[in-house]
């Protein structure tokens, strides 16, 4: 069995790097963290005040899996699942957010 980490590694690939499609509600995202969710985390990375567009591309893969692990696994206790069903809910809620344990139910 794959560890949560191995996981949000395989997210971030298939996720990619940098884009900001203006038909995309999510706005700018990078290794598929959006702008949104990193102004919710409060992730400042230059330091200006505002996270924006900047911070988005100064995101590197690490950090990507690290947020993934700590705020879209760790934080809604999606290890209190069988984990047989933990790799699909996990990359349910990168994509949903909390739509992705309603999904489940």
């Amino acid at each position: 069995m794959q560890t949560v980490r191995q996981i949000a590694t395989e997210i971030v690939g298939r996720e990619g790097g940098f884009v900001d499609d203006p038909d995309d509600p999510g706005g700018a995202t990078n290794y598929g963290v959006t702008v949104h969710a990193m102004r919710r985390l409060g992730l400042d990375f230059s330091g200006d005040g505002a996270v924006d567009q900047t911070d988005v591309q100064r995101l590197s893969k690490a950090q990507a899996i690290d947020i993934f692990v700590r705020h879209y696994f760790e934080s809604p206790r999606l290890r209190l699942l069988p984990q047989v069903v933990q790799p699909s809910v996990f990359d349910m809620y990168v994509n949903a957010g909390a739509q992705a344990v309603r999904i489940l139910q």
